[in-house]
């Protein structure tokens, strides 16, 4: 086999024509850090995702909670003087307190929602920009 490359199991042979092994690469203490901090990255994007997707689950919980509120109001009876029956008071306290406090749960939620998005952006552009890092931090032998 002269002038032709040798292959050894799928590489070529160290020292051929004085090119290095492009399958080769040393890792330095950049690498590591970078691909640490990488991780810590990713793992703050999924803390950012599992926070919204609670926040959606407790928003539809709780506009479940309020329809079901509305339609225990639609079926409260009133007097002539429009003030709420007395054996169906119970049901419209119940259903007003359910109204109110899902109201201010759904503010809450939607407030707290839009904080989880820096999060979830911060932390899949730093992964991004921390794994680019630790590749190109690696050295051909």
């Amino acid at each position: 086999m002269t002038g032709a490359a040798k292959v050894v199991h799928g590489e070529r042979a160290r020292g051929q024509l004085g090119e290095p092994d492009p399958a080769r690469r040393s890792f330095n203490s950049t690498t590591f850090a970078a691909g640490f901090l990488a991780l810590v990255a990713l793992l703050v994007a999924g803390a950012g995702i599992s926070d919204y997707l609670k926040f959606q689950g407790t928003l539809a919980e709780t506009r479940e909670r309020l329809v079901a509120a509305e339609a225990t109001l639609a079926q409260v009876r009133f007097d002539p003087q429009g003030d709420v029956l007395p054996e169906d008071r119970a049901q419209y306290m119940s259903a007003m307190s359910t109204m109110e406090s899902g109201t201010g749960t759904l503010r809450l939620l939607r407030a707290s929602e839009a904080n989880t998005y820096p999060y979830i952006g911060g932390g899949a552009i730093a992964f991004l920009l921390f794994t680019i890092v630790a590749v190109r931090s690696t050295r051909r032998k």
